[in-house]
């Protein structure tokens, strides 16, 4: 939170802001993605417009998503979800994640297909009815 509220940081878009290595070192292009999938954030949002609910939210989202990945070699996906993904074909790399690579594919939560977009020069996978603008 406090990292989040540092006025050099509030004004900045959440889908730049998360790949900048000042305030989160070592959150990457995938981490993005599902920090901000798991958040229910879309990318465009800034820290400013955040009210103090959807921050902590956001908060504790970095740090179990991040936590999450470490423990378990990169899986960010909620296991029930991997699990359904993989009945239906999905190879073990693209089960991995919530949205990450999953382009085209149906939401594990909505069944809204996932897109593709580049943001701060970088590939961002979000769900546009998850994450709305």
């Amino acid at each position: 939170m406090a990292r989040l509220s540092e006025p050099r940081f509030v004004r900045r878009r959440l889908g730049g802001l998360l790949l900048d290595q000042a305030p989160f070192a070592g959150i990457g292009n995938y981490l993005r993605s599902e920090i901000l999938f798991f958040a229910g954030l879309s990318p465009t949002a800034r820290v400013a417009d955040l009210s103090a609910v959807r921050l902590q939210e956001l908060a504790r989202t970095i740090l179990a998503v991040t936590r999450q990945a470490y423990e378990q070699a990169g899986v960010t996906n909620r296991a029930e979800w991997a699990v359904a993904a993989r009945r239906h074909g999905e190879s073990r790399r693209l089960s991995r994640f919530a949205v990450f690579e999953r382009d085209g594919r149906p939401c594990h939560a909505c069944g809204t297909p996932i897109e593709r977009r580049m943001v701060a020069s970088r590939r961002l996978y979000l769900c546009p009815s998850c994450q709305p603008d």
